[in-house]
């Protein structure tokens, strides 16, 4: 389920890094566990990897 919000919340910012700040803020307030952040910021970095892949096959 977490990985689903990183590609979410990086499908909304267009960038993991923006993604990966947001969610290290989630974890210092509480809001999240650093192991559902762990699934979160992978899903982001995969996700952009895919898009790049993508990007410069066409």
């Amino acid at each position: 389920m977490w990985g689903f919000a990183g590609l979410f919340v990086t499908l909304l910012l267009q960038t993991s890094t923006g993604t990966t700040i947001l969610i290290i803020r989630f974890v210092n307030a509480g809001v999240m566990t650093l192991k559902q952040a762990i699934g979160v910021i992978m899903a982001a970095n995969i996700r952009i990897t895919i898009i790049a892949f993508i990007n410069f096959s066409i």
